[in-house]
């Protein structure tokens, strides 16, 4: 029986709050990885102004009746005006979200909003590729006995070395709220929020399972977190935890005013107890991202950020959102079985505090079918369970990585 394995990117926040300082926002635009959209802009309003609007859904038909000619409300009234001194045509307006604008610009419309102090920000939009880092692929012979055993479930390794003992099913109000790509809505074994859960790419559901690159990226994390206690071969480290699926991941592409959108969705609709996982990498790190991600934890949020795949010391080689410090957001690294320090997985020291298993980790896939995957996107969903479930983290020993000779904190409960 072959099972593939892979190395995926993920990232985690120190809960340190004393170095809950902004990092400086690094926009690598010279990387093969940012694509810019030629002439498209992300506008963001100030944040008293965008309060006093009415909050927006990232749909045509709510951004077609707000921005209709004969909208009556103060909402469309302003956005008519700003358009109307921008001099943008209807066709060029992409997305209207709460204070964030998306909007093709010539030069000289350029010129004028960044003048404009209605807005924080404007920046150029792009197109984010391998944002899931760099993936290992290794394929290797894996026990039948480990794969299929029908008499019990498979208590992965992974769930078994930060519990005491696995869990059965949870019910729970809180969310997981998933930015990443699909999540297979008829997997058994998933508990997925159907009222809530969107896809931030245009006319693509979020439970679109086209085989595509890294298709089932979405499916495997959401796995980990929550798989259900039900017989079957896989248990979640918080089996039934309830999934919000925001799809901002297509092709192995991001659009970074998708992501910036989705962010702003889960500052808008989390409680305080929910848990964001991010399990994607290379973003641009603009401010608006950092405060984005900083609001969401102040408001009670957990945020879980997986390290990344590049075998790198993110203090001197900059990567987002994984640089990103403050309350609530943990950056995860990754070791293995034996309790090595993974090759694959940065590290980084105060910035990454945590470890958690990220190889041959067994966990949904698309279909009802189970893999085993490996990467720190794999780590960073162990600890967005731990959270699910109220475990404060804590230590079962260190970890030294040989990358930068610092100790690491494997998390358990």
């Amino acid at each position: 029986m072959i099972s593939l394995v892979l190395n995926f990117s993920c990232r985690q926040k120190p809960d340190d709050t004393k170095i809950n300082k902004k990092p400086k926002p690094v926009r690598k635009i010279t990387s093969p990885n940012y694509v810019p959209i030629s002439g498209q802009y992300i506008l963001v309003l100030k944040e008293p102004l965008a309060k006093s609007l009415t909050r927006f859904e990232n749909t045509k038909e709510r951004e077609a009746a707000l921005l209709s000619a004969g909208a009556k409300t103060s909402s469309a009234r302003f956005f008519n005006k700003l358009f109307a001194y921008l001099k943008v045509k209807e066709e060029d307006i992409k997305s209207v979200y709460r204070n964030l604008v998306v909007v093709n610009l010539d030069t000289i419309a350029f010129r004028k909003a960044k003048k404009d102090k209605r807005f924080k920000y404007v920046q150029q939009n792009y197109r984010i590729l391998k944002p899931y880092g760099n993936p290992v692929l290794v394929f290797q012979p894996v026990p039948m006995a480990l794969y299929f055993n029908e008499q019990e479930q498979d208590k992965n390794w992974g769930v078994d070395s930060i519990l005491s003992k696995p869990r059965q099913n949870v019910n729970s109000a809180k969310r997981v709220w998933l930015v990443d790509g699909s999540v297979d809505k008829d997997n058994k074994e998933l508990n997925i929020d159907m009222a809530l859960s969107r896809s931030f790419v245009p006319n693509v559901q979020f439970y679109d399972l086209t085989i595509k690159k890294m298709f089932y990226h979405g499916t495997h994390v959401a796995g980990i977190i929550g798989a259900r206690y039900n017989g079957l071969r896989v248990i979640g480290v918080a089996p039934n935890a309830r999934i919000v699926v925001m799809k901002v991941v297509d092709n192995e592409v991001v659009d970074y005013s998708q992501y910036l959108k989705a962010l702003q969705a889960v500052y808008l609709e989390s409680k305080p107890g929910d848990i964001l996982n991010l399990s994607i990498e290379n973003t641009l790190g603009s401010q608006e991202e950092i405060d984005d991600i900083h609001n969401i934890g102040r408001k009670g949020v957990s945020v879980v950020i997986a390290a990344g795949n590049d075998d790198e010391n993110i203090v001197t080689h900059p990567l987002y959102p994984a640089m990103i410090t403050g309350v609530n957001i943990y950056t995860v690294s990754s070791y293995d079985q034996y309790k090595h320090f993974s090759t694959f997985s940065n590290f980084g020291k105060p910035i990454i505090i945590y470890c958690a298993p990220g190889e041959n980790i067994y966990s949904t896939f698309p279909g009802n079918t189970y893999q085993a995957l490996s990467g720190t996107s794999q780590a960073a969903p162990m600890v967005t369970g731990l959270l699910y479930l109220g475990i404060s983290l804590k230590s079962a020993g260190t970890l030294l990585c040989a990358g930068d000779k610092n100790k690491y904190v494997l998390v358990h409960e």
